[in-house]
């Protein structure tokens, strides 16, 4: 299993969020823990790296989580996370592993993006 691993994606990095997703796709399957520090506080979250075929694009890898781990509604299922960017913001797409349309988002910050990732035994 890889070591721990952080980034830092640059909000004026164009190439940021594919190469997080590059790095959390060779993961597939795993178990992870993902720690994302913007101008807020920290965001901490444990869940599989989900498998490619699980994956709503082939650009699109997920996290999914365990049901009653994201202290939102929709908790009675396991619920798939993606990093998103819009302009210099970054957030979190929550959704139903089982359907396209995302429910909501938690916003991370503007601005350089750090993400530590921790493989989990």
């Amino acid at each position: 299993m890889p070591d721990r691993q952080s980034l830092c994606l640059r909000a004026d990095d164009a190439e940021a969020l594919t190469e997080f997703n590059r790095r959390i796709g060779a993961l597939a399957g795993a178990e992870i823990r993902l720690t994302f520090a913007c101008d807020g506080p920290a965001l901490t979250i444990e869940g599989r790296v989900a498998r490619r075929r699980e994956w709503r694009s082939p650009e699109e890898p997920h996290l999914l989580l365990r049901p009653g781990t994201t202290d939102r509604v929709h908790v009675l299922a396991e619920m798939a996370v993606s990093l998103r960017r819009r302009g210099a913001g970054w957030y979190l797409a929550r959704r139903r592993w089982y359907e396209e349309q995302d429910l909501d988002e938690t916003p991370l910050g503007s601005g350089d993006l750090e993400v530590e990732l921790t493989p989990l035994p």
